[in-house]
């Protein structure tokens, strides 16, 4: 008879570290936080004598049988549950460790609401039982509510035969527009982001995932770093086509309310590894940037389309995270702006190469090119690993 305890806890900081980052008004990036994330399982195990655990009339005989129980032990939010394992037990620790990652990693509304877990088991040469203990972010009822606002939501603020197009839109502009970035870093969650209107980069993402399944939109989340943090975003599938979508660094911090940021929106991956960063192991890759699909929306039958394309090239740049496509000089900032006000645009981006000094020296010699006098308004950020700006301009009256 032996009598063994293993636990295996996966343990997510309240902080890692001090953030270390420009607070400024005219920023509009934020360290991100991973309040329920981890890279990988904590391995080394301790093994030593415990009590005995609990009988459960469930028998369990192989990894994908305890990965499947298991996941549905998750859904459930079921913080204590117990099975009876029948096999050889030598490599029992192992096993239950591999179950429990990959159950872990079955769901995203699973891996980033568990905030720990543990387990232990006590058995003979060919049967054991084990007992297996989890904490979580959201409990069931709350991950229930999150369901069902979002199915409600995504009523609300879409039409069913709205183009899935139209539908990641007013999914983005929502969550950008009704959730703040919590600052405190205490809040993790999607069921916070909908009953208190904070979280972090993951409850954005969680959120926005729900909403996009709600509206039958393929999607995924990605996890990486960005400002030097872990973070979190989501993907998206338009038209065979997949593109990433950043609301947690669309919204203004600190927050504006209403106030709606397009800088990561559909996003190509060279657009996006200007500031994040992710392993490409089973993530899509983007190569093809949405302006393309913006050109097709205006050859389009469908009006919903091309009044989505008339409405996004108002807000969004095609031109913004790219070095090649970088503003130099007073010139292109003159053609830049002259452009965007022939359009009909309220607000543009532009990367700009140089210094904030010599911005706003160039900015003040386009106003005279364009024959303009009035006072114009514009927010700065920086790049990370670059010493480009990201210019946000507002079009005068």
């Amino acid at each position: 008879m032996f009598d063994f305890k293993a636990q295996n806890g996966i343990r997510y900081p309240q902080e890692i570290g001090e953030l270390k980052r420009k607070r400024s008004w005219l920023s509009m990036f934020r360290v991100l936080f991973f309040g329920g994330i981890t890279v990988g399982i904590i391995t080394g195990f301790a093994i030593w004598p415990t009590v005995e655990a609990q009988s459960s009339q469930v028998t369990l005989h192989e990894n994908q049988e305890m990965r499947d129980w298991l996941s549905e032990r998750f859904t459930l939010r079921e913080t204590m549950s117990s099975f009876r394992y029948d096999g050889s037990t030598d490599t029992l620790t192992d096993q239950v460790s591999k179950a429990l990652s990959e159950a872990l990693y079955s769901d995203p509304f699973i891996r980033y609401n568990v905030s720990k877990y543990s387990f232990k088991w006590k058995g003979g040469s060919d049967y054991a039982n084990v007992t297996v203990y989890v904490d979580y972010r959201e409990t069931y009822t709350q991950s229930l509510y999150v369901r069902n606002q979002a199915k409600e939501i995504v009523a609300n603020i879409t039409n069913s035969n709205d183009s899935p197009h139209v539908k990641v839109k007013a999914i983005h502009d929502y969550i950008v527009s009704n959730v703040a970035y919590d600052e405190a870093m205490t809040k993790f969650t999607a069921y916070e982001a909908l009953t208190e209107g904070k979280t972090v980069c993951q409850g954005y993402a969680l959120l926005m995932q729900a909403m996009f399944e709600e509206a039958d939109i393929p999607s995924i989340i990605v996890e990486g770093e960005a400002g030097g943090m872990l973070h979190a975003w989501n993907m998206v599938q338009l038209d065979g086509k997949w593109y990433h979508i950043d609301a947690t660094w669309d919204d203004p911090l600190p927050d504006r309310g209403a106030q709606v940021r397009y800088t990561y929106y559909l996003r190509t991956d060279a657009e996006m590894r200007m500031d994040h960063s992710w392993k490409s192991d089973n993530i899509p890759q983007v190569v093809e940037p949405y302006e393309q699909a913006l050109l097709q929306m205006h050859q389009s039958d469908d009006e919903g389309l091309k009044q989505l394309a008339v409405q996004l090239e108002k807000v969004w740049s095609a031109d913004v995270l790219l070095p090649d496509r970088a503003i130099r000089d007073v010139a292109d900032l003159t053609d830049r702006f002259l452009a965007a006000r022939q359009s009909g645009r309220d607000r543009f981006q532009i990367r700009y190469t140089g210094s904030e000094l010599q911005l706003r020296s160039d900015l003040h010699d386009m106003l005279d090119a364009a024959g303009l006098s009035a006072p114009l308004e514009y927010r700065v950020s920086s790049l990370q690993d670059s010493d480009d700006l990201i210019v946000e301009i507002q079009m005068p009256e």
